[in-house]
């Protein structure tokens, strides 16, 4: 048995031997890169101790059409299974499990048609331009964990059968030729019903959405398998770049970069304030619904979520040689920087009171 991982790049090149180091580890045999990077300095090159394990396809950027469009690229003979992420997503297991291979094993002996595996999200911040590995993140940097909101929901990404795989999404993805989806999260086996699923893309995102198939109730096994760590953005650099760099349209590349620097320039001037600080995250693209409304799930602390995962010895930073914008001083991405970190370390209750 063989498991791929499928990835998208966009602007994020400066960091792939990290994402490569980190899934390599983990004990899968092939990643698959979608690779497109806008930035005019663009000179990325695959290491050659990456080289076997490594397909990287340049594209263009349609969003999240991007993995269902290039979907061929995937060797179905070859690898049994594959895991759908983004760049900004590092996996980490159970200590029980040694590699990726031990959890579809694990799955198979408690359903031997199970076809899809997933693991629940949890989210982590960066944004200080000093490096750090993936190894310094999880251990020193805020988590936050379990459902979104005042939902009692937990989002998931997941890995598929390769044999069945007919329309990629990523949350989950369509399959054919089974009856039903049978799922493996949190030490349980679910399985739906996808007989009568719409052959129409767009009818099964939404179908899809009201199946389950990327919400699911949070419960005391949620993070039993291991979990998704989501590191939403790298640096301020990097949150910067992306919003000038990454637009597909033009007009709102020119529109999202005007707001920037008109915010970057107050930013000089001016003491920040959370008003001017959600402004400025808006602007650069964040989603700020997400990270500052999710809920911490019970009484798990980082502390608790660390002891329970193998947590890898990855010296690779996941950031390399991101520029800072001419024009703009060093002395006001690093004050933004300090700033959003200790945001985001805001105590729940505060976050509330700012929102």
């Amino acid at each position: 048995m063989k498991t791929c991982v499928y990835v998208r790049c966009v602007h994020e090149s400066h960091f792939l031997n990290a994402f490569f180091e980190h899934y390599i580890w983990l004990g899968f045999d092939h990643i698959y890169v979608l690779y497109n990077d806008t930035t005019d300095n663009d000179n990325y090159i695959l290491p050659q101790r990456y080289s076997s394990f490594v397909t990287i396809k340049k594209v263009f950027n349609i969003g999240n059409s991007l993995y269902d469009h290039h979907k061929g690229l995937i060797d179905r003979e070859k690898y049994q299974w594959v895991f759908v992420t983004d760049l900004d997503e590092f996996l980490f297991l159970n200590k029980s499990f040694v590699t990726i291979k031990d959890v579809i094993y694990h799955y198979q002996e408690k359903d031997q048609q199970v076809n899809t595996i997933q693991f629940a999200w949890i989210w982590s911040h960066k944004f200080s331009l000093e490096p750090e590995t993936i190894t310094d993140v999880i251990h020193g940097r805020k988590k936050m964990l379990g459902r979104l909101g005042e939902k009692p929901e937990v989002w998931y990404k997941s890995m598929i059968k390769t044999k069945y795989l007919s329309k990629i999404g990523i949350h989950n993805s369509k399959l054919t030729g089974v009856k039903s989806q049978i799922m493996g999260f949190n030490n349980t086996i679910k399985t739906i019903d996808i007989s009568n699923q719409p052959d129409k893309h767009e009818l099964w995102l939404l179908w899809a959405d009201g199946q389950e198939f990327r919400k699911h109730s949070i419960d005391e096994g949620m993070y039993s398998d291991g979990f998704l760590l989501h590191l939403t953005t790298r640096n301020i650099c990097d949150a910067y770049s992306k919003t000038i760099e990454k637009q597909a349209r033009p007009e709102k590349k020119q529109r999202d970069k005007e707001k920037v620097v008109k915010l970057v320039k107050q930013l000089e001037w001016k003491d920040l304030t959370d008003e001017l600080l959600i402004d400025f995250i808006e602007a650069v693209g964040y989603r700020i619904e997400f990270p500052l409304r999710t809920l911490k799930f019970g009484d798990m602390e980082n502390d608790t979520l660390i002891a329970n995962v193998r947590v890898p010895k990855n010296p690779l930073p996941l950031w390399s040689d991101v520029k800072r914008p001419k024009g703009i001083s060093q002395k006001v991405f690093i004050k933004i920087a300090h700033a959003l970190d200790n945001f985001f370390e805001l105590s729940q209750k505060n976050r509330n009171t700012i929102l």
